[in-house]
């Protein structure tokens, strides 16, 4: 190319050869990237032993349909401040002395927590969260270790501790 006045002006003195470098410059850099993020936060949403779980997909609903036909239900309340999670259960279980309540987190394990939840009235059952619950989560309710496990209960917990 040549300037207003009849010179030639080298390639690396021009705006277009370096906008055409540019556009694959920014993607090798965004590749390694995230690359560099790949390597440093390894995934941690699939479980080592997801095969067994999806074998025990039958039991699980064998298990809801034991709490459906049982009409167990409750309502699981959460104070912020004191970080106590009580279960008011709608009927009555006499033999269960204690329930395994766990808190999982959808995407991230870190913050995943597993409560027993022991009586603390006719259809009250209370415990102590690890850490405080902010953001949507997943719970799982079933009789604590040591108990015949026929019933477990899905739900989901979203809190807004701010």
């Amino acid at each position: 190319m040549s300037s207003a006045d009849g010179k030639i002006v080298p390639w690396y003195r021009q705006g277009w050869p370096w906008f055409l470098i540019l556009l694959p410059a920014t993607v090798v850099v965004a590749c390694f990237f995230t690359l560099y993020l790949a390597i440093r936060h390894q995934d941690s949403l699939v479980r080592d032993d997801y095969y067994k779980e999806g074998l025990a997909i039958n039991r699980d609903l064998a298990r809801a349909q034991y709490a459906r036909e049982h009409a167990i239900a409750g309502v699981l309340s959460f104070d912020a401040a004191t970080l106590a999670v009580e279960l008011q259960l709608d009927n009555a279980l006499p033999t269960t002395p204690g329930l395994r309540l766990e808190i999982l987190h959808p995407t991230d394990q870190a913050r995943d927590q597993v409560l027993t939840l022991l009586r603390a009235g006719d259809n009250i059952f209370s415990g102590k969260a690890a850490a405080s619950l902010d953001g949507k989560f997943h719970l799982l309710l079933e009789p604590a270790r040591g108990e015949a496990h026929l019933w477990r209960l899905r739900g989901t917990l979203v809190a807004d501790v701010s």
